[in-house]
């Protein structure tokens, strides 16, 4: 501690938790006045947690061989308490010297620098995209019941890294109420149509809440009912879209076009940001980048222009489309895309994990690699929808 530290005007002795007997060496050799505190309770062996028990334990944090007391901070700034200030990445954050600090995260690395960590998964990562793509590929020419298998799956993957993820920084959701709405909605979407989501979603939010009524979980009803159906809203929801699609005669076809115009997207941005990356897209995700965006939206056009409106795959580029409407398409899923993108780094640099899962090699979990997807399926759809496609 600094014994002129502006927050102490009362100087170290009356610091609150207890006093100190200082004492003062002198060394002849370096001639510099070192302090100690006598021996106590060593508060590096105690956990500080912003959130009472069975609460989300944002911000535990362990204090290294000087541990740090923060009374004077809350003392002098009794809303600090409120928020849970109580370590010192969060204590910066909230007395802002820094607003660009989130606890816990490593600072990016300079754009346009990669390390040999991820030329080292650039192998796998091929290897698992191309097995995907072959997988969706079969799929799609098979039959839509077996697309719709294949679309529920991967939800109910994608749901179970959400919850999971909400697990690991405190919060209780009812995990299962979130796996079977992320494999029933779109299985009830396919059956009845869109007629099926007000009653769908209904039986859900009440599932949610009984979960706490009968006990399951008695941690925090409201935040972790709210966390329950935001995992629903997010990827059963939005993921159930494509059954929608599924449910019409060129369904596969309009499921079809958002997959390739996404995966354009993917490629390209991944690709031209890696080699020419230079500007910083959003502070929701440091290594995205303006020229990654740029090259991500001319491949989806591309794509959705050659494999779509040359290939003539219906409804976008034949009977009734045309090239004209698979270039929009093209437009349309890169922005989509990208929103959902952005969003999803978000959503995980709150909780401040890198990936959501590592299910998937060189990729980490499904919804990192679908989370583009679960918006372009929603973009596709009401596409379809104003140029009278469906």
């Amino acid at each position: 501690m600094d014994r002129d530290n502006p927050y102490d005007p009362a100087g170290p002795e009356e610091w609150e938790g207890g006093t100190a007997d200082l004492e003062e060496d002198y060394s002849e050799d370096d001639e510099e006045d070192v302090w100690e505190t006598e021996a106590g309770a060593d508060p590096a062996d105690e956990a500080w947690d912003t959130f009472s028990e069975g609460s989300p334990t944002w911000g535990a944090a362990e204090s290294g061989d000087e541990a740090l007391d923060v009374g004077y901070l809350t003392e002098q700034h009794p809303q600090a308490a409120e928020v849970g200030v109580t370590d010192t990445a969060a204590g910066v954050q909230f007395f802002g010297d820094d607003d660009d600090m989130w606890h816990g995260a490593e600072p990016a690395a300079p754009i346009g620098i990669h390390d040999r960590g991820s030329d080292r998964r650039l192998g796998s990562a091929i290897a698992t995209g191309v097995v995907l793509c072959a997988l969706a590929i079969v799929c799609f020419w098979v039959s839509p019941i077996l697309t719709l298998v294949l679309l529920c799956l991967l939800m109910v993957l994608a749901a179970g890294e959400f919850f999971g993820a909400m697990r690991k920084v405190g919060y209780q959701p009812a995990t299962l109420v979130g796996l079977v709405a992320a494999v029933g909605l779109p299985v009830a979407v396919y059956w009845r149509g869109a007629e099926a989501y007000p009653l769908a979603l209904g039986l859900v939010v009440m599932a949610a809440l009984c979960w706490h009524l009968v006990g399951v979980t008695s941690e925090r009803p409201v935040p972790n009912v709210a966390v329950t159906l935001f995992g629903v809203g997010y990827v059963a929801v939005l993921g159930s879209f494509g059954a929608l699609m599924l449910t019409y005669d060129k369904g596969t076809g309009l499921l079809f076009g958002a997959v390739v115009g996404t995966v354009g997207y993917d490629v390209g941005a991944w690709v031209v940001g890696r080699l020419f990356g230079r500007t910083r897209l959003s502070k929701a995700s440091p290594n995205k980048t303006v020229e990654g965006l740029i090259g991500g939206i001319v491949l989806s056009i591309v794509a959705c222009a050659v494999v779509l409106g040359v290939g003539r795959i219906d409804p976008w580029g034949d009977n009734p489309g045309s090239v004209s409407h698979a270039l929009v398409l093209g437009v349309v899923v890169a922005v989509a895309a990208t929103l959902g993108d952005l969003a999803e780094s978000m959503i995980k640099r709150d909780l401040d994990i890198k990936d959501m899962g590592n299910m998937l090699p060189g990729h980490g979990g499904v919804l990192d690699r679908f989370d583009g997807l679960l918006f372009a399926m929603p973009a596709t759809w009401g596409l379809a929808l104003l140029i009278d496609l469906v």
